[in-house]
């Protein structure tokens, strides 16, 4: 810091030359640091932008890593007819793969583990001693046998030792997807997965203030099933994500018929079926609710439910579920951005309250909480209303005991969502592992503000 001190006076005294010499001395110092180089960077520019100075030399200063995800085909299994991706287009893969992320300065690398481009992908990343930062759809021995085991033992073994080496691994789907054949045919899974993953690039990019960049290893076909590679780059064009393509070459410069993907053909599981979706769940508490007496309740009711009413009435499109009880509310919307407008607009209103005044206890405060995946979506037999059931419906609940009073926290799925959207309005902010209302368990939270 006292390089940045130095540097930063040198800045304001129009001394672009001895401070650009600062910069890059900090710079070559302190590689590898790079949320402190990136703040660094961020002050001066704030110093260059408010003198109305360039910045292009400051730039020049700095080498900063390249955020990479990636998204592409498995190898083809015994027998796909016609060829695809085949083992021996590897070498040329591997080849193109490696070259461009040493052409972006890769340092951060966020993918699935499935045989063929993926650990291909993550063993270049390896290879330039980046850090490599795993998604993976389902429980990692569900994974192996879908996504890993149809190229044969040698990509098993691959996969282990891409595993062994990863910075991070997050299973989208940790409450049993993946298990059953009815998981192999339903592509939900595949999809929340995929905007994990392309989320947390976003979030890391964001957070370091680094380029990022999207790669796809496509044979250029339209997706054949929602999920896969096509159906990734379609979804990325359309949030202004300019991938990089690796295309296969097919043998004899055919482009080969489409045909199925794996797994297509599962057979569904026998008995009652409910649709799956992927949902946003808000789950609110007025903490010390307890010391509210009987007589008391009418006043809370008056004020405190009357406004989450007006809270909600006030949204572009209401929540899909609403149910109450004593002090605690609870949402399902169908989108991200109406759960987020919610959450933030109740904090602010709440906090407002004048409890005492109303003749409530004074230390009656608001605290909330935000998760997204996928649920089971019906129309509850008993009520007649639209319900939702699932592990994901009690995540939010879980994540309340870590939550500061006044303060939104939302799960890293929410905000790798929030990401992948490019939802506008909001920063988040990194917290780190808070425990939850299960044993032993911990999750990485976030906490949600307005941007400003």
């Amino acid at each position: 810091w006292i390089l940045a001190t130095l540097a930063e006076a040198l800045v304001h005294l129009g001394e672009t030359k001895e401070a650009a010499a600062y910069y890059r001395f900090a710079a070559e110092r302190f590689a590898g640091r790079w949320r402190d180089l990136a703040s660094m960077r961020r002050q001066a520019r704030e110093i260059l932008r408010f003198n109305g100075q360039p910045q292009e030399w400051l730039e020049a200063c700095f080498q900063f890593p390249a955020v990479v995800m990636f998204s592409g085909h498995m190898v083809d299994g015994a027998g796909r007819a016609p060829p695809r991706f085949t083992p021996e287009m590897e070498p040329a893969v591997r080849e193109e793969i490696r070259s461009y992320l040493k052409q972006v300065r890769a340092g951060y690398g966020y993918s699935s583990a499935a045989c063929g481009g993926d650990l291909i992908f993550c063993e270049c990343l390896l290879e330039m001693d980046a850090k490599v930062n795993l998604v993976l759809p389902c429980p990692v021995n569900a994974f192996k046998r879908q996504s890993v085991l149809p190229g044969g033992p040698e990509w098993e073994k691959r996969f282990h030792d891409v595993l062994a080496r990863a910075t991070t691994m997050l299973i989208a789907n940790s409450t049993g997807y993946g298990t059953s054949p009815a998981d192999e045919a339903n592509a939900l899974g595949l999809i929340y997965a995929n905007r994990i993953l392309t989320g947390l690039a976003v979030l890391q990019a964001q957070a370091l203030d680094l380029e990022l960049k999207p790669v796809a290893l496509w044979d250029g076909r339209p997706a054949e099933r929602e999920g896969g590679t096509g159906s990734v780059v379609a979804e990325w064009e359309s949030r202004q994500f300019q991938p990089h393509i690796v295309k296969v070459s097919f043998p004899n410069g055919t482009n080969g018929a489409a045909v199925a993907a794996p797994g297509t053909d599962a057979a569904p599981t026998p008995g009652p079926q409910l649709p799956r979706e992927i949902r946003t769940m808000v789950f609110a508490e007025v903490m010390n609710f307890r010391k509210v007496s009987e007589h008391q309740l009418p006043a809370f009711v008056h004020e405190f439910k009357s406004l989450v009413a007006r809270v909600v009435a006030a949204l572009p499109a209401p929540p899909l579920v609403a149910e109450t009880a004593g002090g605690t509310v609870q949402f399902v919307f169908a989108g991200l951005a109406e759960a987020a407008r919610l959450a933030l607009d109740l904090r602010d209103q709440a906090t407002q309250i004048p409890w005492a005044r109303l003749g409530l206890p004074a230390d009656l405060n608001i605290r909330i909480a935000l998760h997204a995946g996928p649920v089971f979506s019906y129309a509850d037999p008993v009520t007649g209303r639209h319900s939702c059931l699932g592990a994901h419906v009690t995540r939010a609940a879980n994540i309340q005991p870590s939550i500061s009073p006044g303060q939104v926290y939302v799960s890293q799925e929410f905000a790798a969502l929030a990401g992948a959207e490019r939802l506008p309005g909001v920063t988040f902010e990194f917290l780190g592992h808070l425990p939850t209302t299960r044993l032993f368990e911990e999750a990485l939270l976030y906490r949600l503000e307005r941007r400003r």
